[in-house]
């Protein structure tokens, strides 16, 4: 079986990487055929309002020719809806270049999609499996079942290494924070994605995993040299380089020690995009911007500017997604450096160059997933325990009160004593919920709390403090990060994922119909 996969995949390699003189030939015709419009319209990966197509995504493909449309939640209604509005994107640019149709698919906590594709438990349960295997699997599985559906380019997988634990943008959308650990899991996850047939865009380049802020607000600094970025932040990078990334995303961070100047934003920076991404990595793929209509990056200068600079320093593609004013003064910035100069031709043709040479590989069919267990064996693979003692999680002759929404977990303990948090928590009902679990503990012999939310969180740390003697037990479905200051708990169930596959692998472990087999992929003092 392994030989038949092998070969498989070098099948796959030789035609998914191969150039052929002729190949780039045509690419040379392709961009020669087209207007400077059109050619500043291939750098654009953009984005939509509602789930229909409107005058604008009817705009957008068939008269700019733009180069890649990203589908978000607000574009989604279920799997079927989106393949039907994917179909209707590539029949507008019938006869034209067709666009990427891009989506955000990561697993876990970023899922844009919630059927139609396997419902992944994220990168950090994949952590907590070790296992590249599962990873490979994860990838191909995903990448078969968006290209089912008219999917192209996904923007995954995150190789950020977490090793700040007061970065609260990652949380388990990291692999670990062991460099080697994500380098990995990240390459093979790449390479599943290759033998699926999707764009891969690993991000979010040099790494924002070791910074303490949130790029989507504010630019977060990553105070560190280049020796020890080689040993941590660009691990990963290398990784999937070498196995064959098709594409990355920029982060906007400050790299103060590498960029030509202390705030500069690695997203507009030369010696970022350009000379340690393309010289010292030496990585040709394709460079996507994150979105530029962010407040961490846009309050430097217009978003017309940054695109220009972003192109100088060396993206191929500008993410503008949310609002149509930004979008339009970014193409008419760019058309107006390219008219001048100030945007170099054989820069553009570049870039040009990378987007068709991808968009051309997709032409290559590719088989439909029949993988349907894989989150299931993450999940269940994934789940780690932390303890105190060694007696049973559950006796279902003893009475359990548990806190914590409906969900799969709960609805797994049919006679326990069920606090539901309410929705609002303001000082009195905080109080009033607090009580009311106090008394429901009375002659119970174990609290079973269930953190999804910092709500949770608040309340298994009160209810905690005032029963300092039931066993307690906590159900971490996110951050492991999250339970630190809850004082004292016997056991904590790490799930890394509040979907139904994690929540019902975790109910098996409570319930002793299976072992908790995962192991802590971060770094972490438990309470």
């Amino acid at each position: 079986m392994r030989r038949v996969h092998r070969l498989r995949f070098l099948l796959f390699a030789l035609a998914f990487l191969a150039r052929p003189a002729f190949a780039a030939d045509a690419i040379d015709r392709t961009i020669d055929r087209m207007s400077d419009d059109e050619k500043i319209a291939q750098l654009l990966m953009v984005g939509f309002d509602g789930t229909r197509v409107s005058p604008d995504l009817r705009m957008l493909v068939s008269q700019w020719h733009a180069g890649g449309i990203v589908l978000y939640r607000q574009n989604i209604q279920s799997a079927r809806q989106a393949a039907q509005r994917n179909a209707e994107i590539r029949a507008l640019a019938a006869g034209n270049v067709e666009p990427f149709i891009a989506v955000d698919q990561e697993g876990g906590l970023v899922q844009r999609l919630r059927d139609g594709v396997p419902e992944l438990p994220g990168n950090m349960a994949l952590g907590a499996t070790r296992s590249p295997r599962l990873a490979r699997r994860a990838g191909r599985a995903l990448a078969q079942s968006l290209r089912a559906l008219g999917f192209t380019m996904n923007f995954a997988p995150v190789l950020d290494v977490l090793w700040n634990p007061e970065n609260t943008v990652f949380l388990t959308r990291s692999f670990s924070d062991d460099p080697h650990l994500a380098a990995r899991l990240g390459r093979a996850f790449v390479r599943g994605a290759n033998e699926g047939g999707i764009i891969s865009v690993a991000k979010h380049f040099p790494g924002e995993g070791g910074t303490a802020g949130d790029s989507h607000f504010a630019l977060p600094v990553l105070d560190s040299d280049r020796n020890a970025m080689d040993s941590c932040e660009l691990v990963p990078f290398r990784a999937a380089i070498a196995a064959h990334l098709p594409a990355l995303m920029t982060g906007h961070i400050a790299v103060p020690r590498i960029a030509e100047e202390p705030g500069l934003p690695a997203t507009i920076s030369r010696r970022v995009l350009t000379d340690l991404l393309r010289h010292d990595l030496r990585f040709n793929g394709l460079v996507i911007t994150d979105e530029l209509q962010m407040p961490s990056i846009r309050s430097r200068a217009s978003v017309g500017d940054l695109a220009v600079e972003a192109i100088l320093a060396g993206a191929d593609m500008i993410m503008v997604v949310w609002d149509h004013h930004d979008r339009d003064e970014i193409y008419d910035a760019l058309r107006r450096a390219y008219a001048s100069g100030e945007l170099p031709r054989a820069t553009v043709r570049r870039s040009l160059r990378r987007i068709l040479i991808l968009k051309r590989r997709l032409k290559i069919q590719r088989r439909t997933s029949d993988d349907r267990s894989i989150a299931n064996e993450i999940a269940t693979r994934s789940v780690a325990l932390a303890r105190r003692d060694s007696g049973p999680l559950y006796d279902a002759g003893r009475s359990v009160v548990m806190l914590g929404s409906d969900g799969p977990l709960r609805r797994q303990f049919p006679a326990a004593t069920i606090i539901e948090p309410p929705r609002r928590l303001d000082p009195t009902t905080f109080d009033a919920t607090i009580d009311s679990a106090v008394i429901a503990c009375r002659g119970a012999t174990t609290l079973i709390a269930v953190i999804g939310s910092d709500n949770d969180k608040r309340l298994a740390r009160a209810l905690r403090k005032r029963l300092p003697l039931i066993r307690f037990i906590v159900v971490a479905l996110g951050s492991p990060f999250e339970v630190r200051d809850i004082p004292k708990p016997d056991a904590i169930l790490f799930t890394w994922s509040s979907g139904w596959p994690s929540q019902e692998a975790a109910a098996r472990v409570l319930r002793g119909r299976a072992k908790a087999r995962g192991r802590i992929p971060v770094e972490i003092s438990l309470p």
